[in-house]
């Protein structure tokens, strides 16, 4: 069986129009330092970043389910910049490389399409190469799921992200003191719980992708 592989591609939106353009660069290579460090696992060719304002991986198509806790990494890092994300899948026509940087192939072709289409269409994500039926309902559901989160304010942000990593509310709350009734003010506020609820809707589904490829 050939082995097929999820490419991604990013880059930023308006990146040539955006102020201090040096020191986000800079934060773009240490995004990409950091997704390398917690996600490396996941990657057949490491995150690298290819011209200043792109990057990309290869990801081994077992691991599509941290292709969004990837994306969700990455838009959080370089936040309030924002990014665009092309994923294709697909079979490669060249050797494997350490990188994510001198390979070619339809995963390759797919990424570059849907990072293309993303760009045209003003959506932050695009999908390419994957079931249409699967592709249409994932994508959808992402690009929801960033629209709902680029609209956090910093306060949920930091409320959420103590949430993710198994904090209490009532621990929360301590830790910013506040009252807990103002921590679940800001979690309800954000759509904290359907954000979550459509977040793990999302794992199943990129679980289904990954059973139909075995198949």
């Amino acid at each position: 069986m050939i082995a097929r592989y999820i490419a991604l591609k990013t880059d930023m939106v308006h990146s040539r129009n955006l102020a201090e353009r040096n020191e986000i660069q800079e934060l773009f290579f240490k995004a990409a330092d950091r997704i390398n460090a917690d996600y490396g696992s996941c990657f057949e060719s490491g995150f690298i970043v290819t011209h200043g304002d792109e990057a990309q991986a290869l990801i081994r198509i077992e691991a599509a389910t941290s292709l969004y806790p990837i994306i969700e990494a990455l838009v959080e890092m370089m936040a309030p910049v924002e990014l665009r994300f092309g994923l294709g899948c697909g079979t490669l026509n060249t050797k494997v490389q350490k990188m994510a940087i001198g390979m070619d192939g339809k995963a390759w072709l797919n990424a570059k399409q849907a990072i293309d289409m993303a760009r045209k269409s003003h959506r932050m994500v695009c999908f390419r190469g994957f079931p249409a039926d699967w592709e249409q309902g994932v994508e959808s559901l992402v690009n929801l799921l960033l629209f709902l989160h680029q609209r956090w304010t910093p306060e949920q942000l930091k409320a959420i992200r103590k949430i993710r990593c198994g904090q209490t509310q009532t621990a929360v709350a301590k830790i910013f003191n506040v009252t807990e009734a103002a921590i679940s003010k800001r979690l309800s506020a954000a759509g904290w719980h359907q954000y979550e609820d459509g977040r793990e809707a999302l794992f199943k589904l990129f679980a289904k992708a990954i059973l139909t490829d075995e198949s």
